[in-house]
């Protein structure tokens, strides 16, 4: 055999036995990312608030054929708004041991660190939108994978994924009474009910601000009045309710003239996000005849 044809049949082996290491290789990465899975349950109530679902979220580890070995999350949240929240990749976690068919299931105080918006990556909405006013109402899913020294264990998405699930803004009070644009009888001794009905599905303890302006243009449309009222308003006052009596103890109705109110609902105990910040329509009354 020339020289020539050794070189061929050596290099023709080189590239057989290169093909077969990447292969082995191949398989044995996509081994090890099988033997480790992670599942992610979020559990309602869906709070536009990113910090509370360390407590409504569930992330079961479990490996299989491994030692005991210190692993870390890297969670993605992804909405159908174009909302993505991600892990940072520089910050040091806290860590969980894993050891070979021992279920590991991380909540609350585990994931907190996790859902802290200082460790997430925001893109999609302004962060400081998002930590005063919280998610945008949309559909939202919670992945995570598994890391151990920076090398990831687990699948990427779509495994490790919970299943979506919808984040709204409660609904602002719809006004009652007095009805839109009518007019009020001026008694003797001034009385007037206002009345709205409670936001659906917002927190017992929600309180409401009932707010009343002067509309002191008599063509002047009630919601530009209520934008641009003076601070303090004519009257505003906290209810803890859905009724209220304006009586001779409140400031005096002028007869004859024009009013605005509107109804705000207040959560401060556990922060609800409402729609509209809260704020029901604007809705007017005339009091009496001059």
């Amino acid at each position: 055999m020339d020289l020539y044809s050794e070189q061929i049949k050596n290099s023709r082996s080189f590239l057989l036995r290169s093909a077969l290491l990447l292969l082995l290789l191949s398989v044995s990465s996509a081994t090890a990312l099988a033997q480790v899975t992670a599942s992610v349950a979020v559990m309602p109530p869906y709070s536009p608030d990113i910090e509370r679902y360390a407590d409504n979220t569930r992330i079961t580890v479990l490996a299989f054929d491994y030692g005991d070995i210190e692993c870390s999350l890297r969670l993605t949240i992804t909405g159908d708004n174009g909302v993505e929240l991600v892990s940072l990749i520089d910050f040091m976690f806290q860590t969980f041991s894993l050891q070979n068919g021992i279920p590991v299931i991380l909540s609350g105080p585990d994931l907190a660190e996790y859902f802290d918006l200082n460790h997430l990556i925001v893109s999609g909405i302004d962060p400081a939108e998002l930590a005063s006013q919280g998610l945008p109402p949309g559909n939202y899913r919670i992945c995570a994978r598994v890391y151990s020294g920076g090398r990831p264990l687990s699948e990427d998405v779509p495994s490790g994924c919970s299943n979506f699930f919808r984040v709204n803004y409660l609904q602002p009070p719809m006004l009652i009474s007095p009805a839109d644009g009518s007019e009020i009888e001026n008694t003797l001794a001034q009385q007037v009910i206002f009345s709205w009905t409670p936001s659906p599905g917002a927190p017992v303890w929600t309180s409401y601000v009932l707010k009343i302006v002067e509309i002191t243009d008599p063509g002047r449309d009630p919601d530009e009045a209520m934008l641009s009222a003076t601070t303090p308003p004519f009257f505003e006052e906290e209810v803890n309710g859905t009724s209220f009596l304006y009586g001779p103890a409140q400031p005096l109705l002028d007869p004859g003239k024009r009013y605005a109110f509107q109804v705000i609902a207040t959560d401060l105990e556990t922060n609800s996000r409402f729609e509209n910040f809260g704020r029901s329509e604007v809705y007017s009354f005339r009091f009496g005849k001059e």
